[in-house]
């Protein structure tokens, strides 16, 4: 839980820090130091000239590029998420089930991997309300199915 707390204040900071350098990068963009030019000869005339000097040049450079820099990273930066697997031994996995799901799970524990008609026979659960209750358990991630053919095949879903 303190990794995913971390990893969204990281996010938000950056956010901040890619927000604050856009207005900082648009503001030295769009408003140059100026040059004013007195010429008196005949008439005095007042001439401003909107440059970039050295400072504003190194600005630019390193605002762009850690803009740049924070934008890329936070594009492939990868979320962190909760682990669904399960690291029980079978036996204290049993004391979290009560009713038809324990039924259920006990019968994995002994097959380890077994057909959901199969699974419905040997625990003497309707395949309607079996479905119903592996949809609930792979959802928390105790159980896996996937298909085989024509059937569905069901086994733990927590690592070994």
């Amino acid at each position: 839980m303190a990794k995913i707390g971390r990893a969204k204040a990281e996010s938000t900071l950056i956010i901040i820090l890619i927000i604050v350098l856009t207005i900082f990068l648009f503001f030295e963009l769009f408003m140059p130091s100026t040059l004013q030019i007195i010429v008196e000869e005949e008439s005095t005339y007042l001439k401003q000239i909107h440059i970039y000097n050295l400072t504003d040049a190194v600005i630019i450079a390193v605002s762009s590029l850690l803009l740049g820099f924070l934008i890329f990273y936070m594009s492939f930066k990868s979320e962190v998420k909760p682990s669904t697997a399960i690291n029980l031994p079978p036996d204290k996995l049993l004391k979290f089930f009560k009713g038809l799901e324990r039924k259920i799970v006990e019968v994995l524990i002994k097959e380890g991997e077994i057909n959901q008609a199969e699974l419905a026979e040997k625990t003497k659960i309707p395949k309607s309300s079996l479905s119903r209750i592996l949809v609930d358990l792979e959802w928390r991630g105790v159980v896996f199915r996937y298909n085989k053919g024509m059937s569905k095949m069901v086994k733990l879903g927590f690592k070994k």
